[in-house]
């Protein structure tokens, strides 16, 4: 539990602060680099970490899509396809007391649930084509509601999962900034 739950909470939030540092990179490069005044060279091109690929932020989106989507499912899912899929209602005192916690499945979530399978995990006719308003996603606002249920999740975790690092990773969520910066 401790290993696995808190690499998808801190990818999760390690990829949103990528996709963060890409944008701003490709609005404002000159900010980015000690070169300034070479931005737009081949050379910083080549050697400047966030030169402005569109596939880092793809990387980034998709990284933190696939997170979202772990933990969506995590939280959400009622269901186990297979005996081994992880639950969160496997970690509480009491299995049916999750659904009572839990807020409502968010907006976010359900965008996650109904959009990353087939944008994302599966070759499919149902991905958008170009760059259109609706292929974008709402990452602070998947990012914010994750960290919610989250925090709700590791308030009622039963005690003997807890050890040091599920400890600072409640701390972190209780103040959520510094699991971005």
């Amino acid at each position: 539990m401790e290993e696995h739950f808190i690499y998808e909470v801190e990818m999760l939030c390690f990829s949103f602060k990528r996709i963060i540092e890409f944008k701003k990179f490709d609005e404002e490069p000159a900010q980015y680099s000690p070169y300034s005044t070479l931005v737009n060279t081949p050379w910083v091109a080549q050697h400047t970490p966030l030169a402005s690929d569109p596939n880092n932020i793809n990387m980034a989106l998709e990284t933190f899509l696939l997170h979202a989507r772990n933990l969506r499912e995590f939280f959400y899912n009622d269901n186990k396809r297979y005996d081994t899929d992880a639950r969160a209602w496997d970690f509480l005192e009491e299995k049916n007391l999750w659904q009572k916690l839990r807020p409502a499945e968010m907006e976010s979530m359900i965008e996650i649930r109904e959009r990353a399978g087939k944008e994302l995990a599966h070759l499919s006719y149902k991905r958008i084509y170009g760059t259109p308003p609706e292929k974008s996603w709402n990452t602070g606002e998947t990012l914010s509601d994750l960290l919610k249920v989250v925090g709700i999740f590791l308030e009622h975790l039963s005690p003997k999962y807890f050890g040091d690092r599920l400890r600072n990773l409640k701390q972190r969520v209780k103040s959520q900034c510094s699991l971005v910066t």
